[in-house]
C-alpha cells in the first residue's frame, strides 16, 4: 500500500493509517473537484480490484478518507 500512497501524494497530503484490518488515508485536497476524486478512486481501484471494498468519504470542503476493507 506504500505505492498507493506515494501516487495519491500527487494530489494532495496523505495520511496512512494501518491496522490489521484497514487500510485508512486520510487527504487534504486543496481543489476537491468531483474529476480529481474520480482520479483518486481510479488510483485506488487499480490497486485493490473489488470495487466493494473501497469506501469513500468527503467533506465539502477539502478532506477525503478514502478506507479499503479486507
Amino acid at each position: 500500500m506504500e505505492e498507493l500512497t506515494i501516487e495519491l501524494s500527487q494530489y494532495g497530503d496523505v495520511l496512512a493509517i494501518k491496522n490489521d484490518y484497514v487500510f485508512t488515508l486520510l487527504m487534504k485536497i486543496t481543489d476537491c473537484q468531483a474529476k480529481k476524486v474520480y482520479k483518486i478512486i481510479d488510483i485506488a481501484a487499480s490497486k485493490v480490484p473489488d470495487k466493494e471494498k473501497i469506501e469513500l468519504m468527503k467533506n465539502d470542503d477539502e478532506f477525503l478518507l478514502l478506507i479499503l476493507k479486507p
